[in-house]
């Protein structure tokens, strides 16, 4: 009996399943001092679910149990906390409600084709793009997946839907002048996202990246950055990881005045923090100005504020500086740099549209590694 009562008036529950195949050893879990018998029931349900993939006791799965089982087994394979928190609100916003009282064993095709037909008029705050209703898609898909696995139904009812079309944005970035313009506008005050958007204009780097740097990461004497890791924001904390991909683990070249730039900067930051009493040692966030790390929300609500002061400019996002800075190698080497070596310096990117988008104007490109960068600072 997997329930029963202890000596104490409270609950046991102790689960058999079976035997492990390669040990041969009983699978075996016991929970004790559980107050009642329903709450009893409930462990006994999920530690079935959980911990042994075994549904023999429950023949009904909600779409929020296969959900917490594919999660369980995404921590397993150890997959970023980011992943993990995108997976969850797409769920919570998205995908439970609306199957919160479904029949698994009973969704069909055509009821997922209405699903995704409800995501189209639904509102958001902002109505779904068709990019985002593809990846709520194929979320959907691995829970169902997760039935599938679990033998509780013989074909995923998402298997032949096909993605939505999604229409490609027209590449938006400045002109060398344009973010001379742009720079030039920002105040004594906020100078410290001046040298943030310095460094995202002449290096190609994502705001994710710049704002993971530490100052052991960039070397003077070699004139080169280290990038190996990214920060994203999880449920309101700012976390640092390793990046989506190998190839975005990079060294950037930099030129001698954007290097001579971030020494002012480093010794201003100094003097900044040490009036908060923070140590700064090359561990510290190179962009860090405040107690707490420099965070995306900080730095895209002072790039707006910045955006209506330069209303005459192309209306642009952060991301999009990876796009100027390509139009600016093309730019300053006279259509010469090769195609791999921007590549290589944005981390392998799909930034062919950019590249194309501009390198027009100079269609004899060679090779060159020429920066003539020193008149824009």
């Amino acid at each position: 009996m997997a329930i029963r009562k202890d000596k104490n008036g409270k609950y046991i529950v102790d689960i058999s399943n079976k035997f492990n195949p390669i040990t041969g050893e009983r699978r075996r879990y016991i929970r004790r001092n559980i107050k009642t018998k329903e709450e009893a029931i409930q462990i006994e349900i999920d530690s079935r679910l959980f911990k042994f993939n075994d549904i023999s006791k429950n023949d009904i799965l909600t779409i929020d149990n296969l959900f917490h089982i594919m999660q369980a087994e995404n921590k397993k394979e150890e997959q970023k906390q980011t992943y993990l928190s995108t997976q969850e609100y797409n769920y919570s916003a998205h995908i439970k409600g609306y199957f919160m009282a479904a029949n698994i064993k009973q969704i069909q095709f055509e009821e997922i084709e209405q699903f995704r037909e409800y995501l189209k008029i639904k509102k958001a705050p902002n109505n779904l793009s068709n990019n985002t209703i593809n990846k709520i898609m194929i979320l959907l898909k691995k829970i169902f997946d997760t039935a599938v696995r679990l033998r509780y139904i013989k074909e995923n009812p998402c298997m032949h839907l096909k993605k939505l079309k999604i229409e490609k944005k027209k590449m938006e970035f400045w002109t060398v002048s344009e973010y001379k313009k742009f720079i030039s506008t920002i105040k004594s005050e906020d100078s410290h996202y001046k040298y943030l958007f310095m460094t995202l204009f002449f290096t190609g780097m994502r705001i994710g990246e710049a704002l993971a740097l530490t100052w052991d990461d960039i070397d003077f004497s070699r004139l080169e950055i280290n990038i190996d890791k990214t920060t994203s924001i999880v449920r309101g904390q700012t976390i640092i990881s390793e990046p989506k991909t190998k190839s975005s683990i990079r060294s950037v070249t930099i030129n001698k005045k954007l290097a001579e730039t971030l020494v002012e900067w480093k010794n201003s930051q100094n003097k900044l923090l040490n009036s908060y009493l923070i140590d700064v040692n090359d561990s510290i966030q190179v962009f860090q100005f405040k107690p707490k790390l420099t965070n995306k929300d900080m730095v895209h609500k002072k790039f707006k504020a910045y955006l209506k002061i330069n209303s005459d400019l192309p209306i642009v996002r952060i991301h999009d500086f990876r796009h100027s800075h390509v139009a600016m190698l093309i730019d300053l080497s006279n259509g010469r740099e090769e195609y791999d070596t921007i590549k290589e310096r944005l981390g392998h990117s799909s930034i062919t549209t950019t590249i194309d988008t501009y390198s027009h104007l100079y269609p004899n490109k060679q090779k060159t590694v020429s920066d003539p960068l020193d008149d824009l600072f």
